[in-house]
């Protein structure tokens, strides 16, 4: 079952405007539940806007998106906003903690967005999610006493609190060595293993794409290849 389908997906800024830029050319593919899927592409190919537009971060303006089944043209802003704190992960390369805040902090903060999850259930997920990417002896250690590759895992848990059914990663390994960034690789390879995540990676490395089970190519705009391993 298909959890992505985006078909002729257009994007535009400043349209109209002197200014207009065509971000986004005919974008259409499929990513099934429980893939893992590269994307890979030089600064300004378009990779970021498409990430921002699957995560619900920003709009389109032509094609159509389906999710889980469910057009996301429809969704009010109150269904979007849901849907980015339920259904969605996001791991970004500079992390995006709050380093004056403990780990185990950080990964609650989307819990307690939730609103339907009581405190006692936050504490054991956290604490589960915490072991889980390796850091129960961290659990109560603010994130800026952690290394660059500890601090990704405190985000990658952070991106699982509502267990997703998508995690989007956004050059995840880009600041980190290439050690660190193999061990970061199979972390979310676990999590998708385990736990039936899908999972979108956007990156430069060529060995973090080759981990994956596919691999999308964009340039310009535009997806010019698209090869499952």
């Amino acid at each position: 079952m298909s959890l992505i389908e985006v078909k002729d997906l257009e994007k535009y800024y400043n349209r109209g405007k002197g200014s207009e830029f065509h971000a986004l050319h005919g974008i259409s593919f499929e990513i099934e539940a429980g893939e893992t899927a590269a994307l890979m592409g030089v600064s300004g190919s378009g990779k970021t806007t498409l990430l921002n537009i699957l995560g619900f971060m920003d709009s389109f303006d032509e094609g159509t998106y389906r999710f889980d089944g469910e057009d996301v043209s429809a969704f009010g802003e109150r269904a979007l906003a849901a849907h980015r704190n339920r259904s969605i992960g996001f791991v970004m390369q500079s992390f995006g903690l709050i380093l004056s805040q403990t780990v185990y902090e950080n990964v609650s903060l989307p819990l307690l967005l939730n609103g339907d999850i009581g405190f006692g259930e936050i504490k054991q997920r956290c604490a589960d999610l915490i072991g889980e990417v390796g850091l129960k002896e961290k659990l109560h250690s603010r994130t800026d006493e952690l290394s660059g590759g500890q601090q990704q895992r405190v985000a990658i848990a952070r991106a699982m609190a509502n267990g997703p059914k998508l995690l989007i990663a956004d050059e995840p390994t880009g600041a980190l060595d290439s050690t660190t960034a193999g061990e970061i690789v199979d972390l979310f390879l676990k999590l998708n293993r385990e736990r039936g995540t899908t999972v979108l990676i956007a990156t430069h490395d060529e060995r973090v794409a080759e981990a994956c089970g596919r691999v999308m190519r964009i340039e310009d705009g535009r997806i010019v290849s698209d090869r499952r391993l």
